[in-house]
């Protein structure tokens, strides 16, 4: 964790990190995972391993043929070997496929524990209603496993193996069909009549209220359109308040938006008290004076700063609800940043 305690909101123009920040190291994750991946690379490793042994010894008549497989080539024209015979040699691979197969049935019983916990972490996800996306990583292990086991199935008989093509051509169709749900390749207007044409509507991961867009394409709208807001509002202030005059946002997309795409308009930098964004601090700033990105009303607003007024509306139409909102200018904040910078943390 990175706690800045400089004096000036300047930044080293190459790492972005203040010069006067100090380091501060914590434990980021609880002793069960670290304990998980402790284990998972050092049994991965001998899974491979061992595996390698069991496959060098896979080719018919493997002792004449040795780690033929790992050869490509046409017919008997060797195009190349992913390894020459010393590597394997090195590596004490050759002749070995017995302690290979002890090696890999032994050890995958212990790295069956990493399905055992995906299997109770998908009833947990399921019963909290939570993120689908963050089993995703584990899915690929699955499909390799499902596609060996598809294959040996259909290859049982032939009126399998022609299920194979048709399935096939279904999962081909299947792609092309939602591919404008997955990657943005229509304008908005289009994606929502081929939506609509289609009767379906992904669903968002996140609770919120409806937007035109699923969340995913609607996240990319509205930046633009922030940071020329902003930096009109900067702009139009005298420069002895430029000079003191910082940018605070209410997350951390409207703080990369200005840190980002508010570089080349000469904008300071962004803080806020979102995500990692709270860890490196208020970068100096001691709310003096600020422009403000938030969903706060004029009330909640005034019990912070003496002095806050809208100038500024955030209202495009394909963005998410929280970009909807004000941006104020306030002036005098009642209690420094650094000194209220734990109670703007905001993590989820």
């Amino acid at each position: 964790m990175i706690d800045f305690m400089q004096d000036d909101h300047e930044s080293d123009e190459v790492t972005g990190v203040p010069p006067n920040a100090t380091l501060r190291l914590e434990r980021k994750h609880p002793l069960a995972i670290r304990w998980m991946h402790w284990i998972n690379f050092p049994v991965l490793f001998i899974m491979i391993l061992s595996g390698i042994r069991i496959y060098w010894n896979t080719t018919d008549n493997a002792h004449l043929y040795p780690h033929a497989v790992y050869r490509i080539g046409i017919g008997s024209f060797t195009l190349m070997r992913l390894s020459p015979a010393s590597v394997w040699k090195a590596l004490d691979i050759p002749w070995h496929v017995t302690q290979g197969l002890g090696d890999h049935f032994f050890f995958m019983w212990i790295f069956a524990i990493n399905g055992i916990a995906y299997v109770l972490f998908l009833a947990l996800m399921m019963a909290l209603h939570a993120k689908d996306y963050y089993l995703a990583p584990a899915y690929p292990v699955f499909f390799a496993a499902g596609g060996i086991a598809w294959a040996a199935w259909t290859n049982a008989k032939a009126w399998r193996n022609a299920l194979m093509g048709v399935y096939a051509v279904l999962l081909i169709a299947g792609i092309v069909a939602f591919f404008p749900f997955s990657v943005p390749v229509l304008p908005p207007q289009q994606w929502l009549a081929y939506a609509e044409k289609l009767h379906f509507k992904p669903h968002d991961t996140e609770n919120h209220d409806a937007t035109p867009l699923p969340q995913f394409f609607a996240d990319r709208f509205g930046w633009h359109e922030l940071v020329s807001q902003v930096t009109q509002i900067y702009n139009s202030l005298p420069p002895e308040e430029r000079a003191v005059t910082g940018i605070y946002a209410g997350n951390y997309g409207q703080a990369s938006a200005i840190n980002i795409l508010g570089k080349q308009y000469g904008l300071p930098t962004a803080i806020s008290g979102h995500q990692n964004y709270w860890i490196w601090g208020p970068r100096g700033y001691t709310g003096q004076e600020m422009i403000i990105i938030n969903e706060a009303t004029p009330e909640e607003m005034s019990k912070y700063y003496a002095s806050c007024s809208v100038v500024g509306k955030r209202e495009h139409p394909y963005a998410m609800p929280w970009e909807h909102g004000p941006i104020y200018l306030c002036r005098g904040r009642k209690m420094t940043y650094e000194a209220d910078w734990i109670e703007l943390k905001h993590y989820y």
